[in-house]
């Protein structure tokens, strides 16, 4: 019996290829940005961190919870500094964006920051 290397496909995989070849086609097929593309790239990324963390946060011990602890801790200080970022940009006038387009870019971005830190973290503790 040889074991595989290769990774486990679970269901927040698949999740994640369907979801970012969905927004990955409407992107093309309207030609512009609008805003909530943003969102579902953010989940997309957050079925790809959830189908690395499932088999580490399956059991909710004192390491899953330290994990999701700091990463919500970090997660709002990054957030903080892109907010930060986005206001200055907006104020200044560097790129014209909608009020929509900003919002669906914070969504995705706060999404994928969250579960990003989670997989970071997992592989530090």
């Amino acid at each position: 019996m040889s074991s595989s290397r290769l990774p486990m496909i679970n269901a927040f995989s698949v999740a994640g290829i369907l979801i970012a070849l969905f927004v990955t086609l409407i992107m093309l097929g309207t030609g512009a940005v609008r805003g909530f593309e943003f969102i579902f790239l953010g989940v997309a990324i957050m079925c790809f961190c959830l189908s690395y963390l499932h088999p580490q946060f399956k059991e909710n011990d004192e390491r899953a919870r330290k994990i999701k602890e700091r990463g919500m801790f970090y997660s709002f200080f990054i957030m903080l500094g892109v907010v930060t970022v986005l206001i200055t940009i907006v104020l200044l006038q560097v790129i014209q964006v909608g009020v929509l387009q900003i919002l669906g870019l914070l969504a995705g971005i706060m999404i994928a920051v969250m579960y990003v830190s989670f997989v970071i973290l997992s592989r530090i503790y």
